[in-house]
């Protein structure tokens, strides 16, 4: 079973604020957080992109532990 994981990133003197979607074989994909309206929407467009880099197939859900959010296929 394949989880993604997102968390954010706070900006940096050089970066904008982002949020990486993971997965544990360091496959990752980040997005800038000035774009979207919430954590939550950030993470999904992140996720998002991250299964079509993968080529990745199937229906997601996700939920949050501590900060972060958490995506599995069902």
């Amino acid at each position: 079973m394949k989880a993604i994981r997102t968390h954010y990133l706070s900006a940096t003197n050089t970066k904008p604020s982002r949020v990486v979607a993971s997965d544990n074989d360091d496959n990752k994909v980040t997005v800038d957080m000035c774009l979207y309206d919430s954590f939550e929407d950030a993470s999904v467009a992140a996720v998002d992109l991250l299964v079509r880099k993968m080529d990745w197939r199937g229906d997601l859900v996700h939920g949050g532990f501590g900060e972060d959010l958490f995506f599995v296929f069902v």
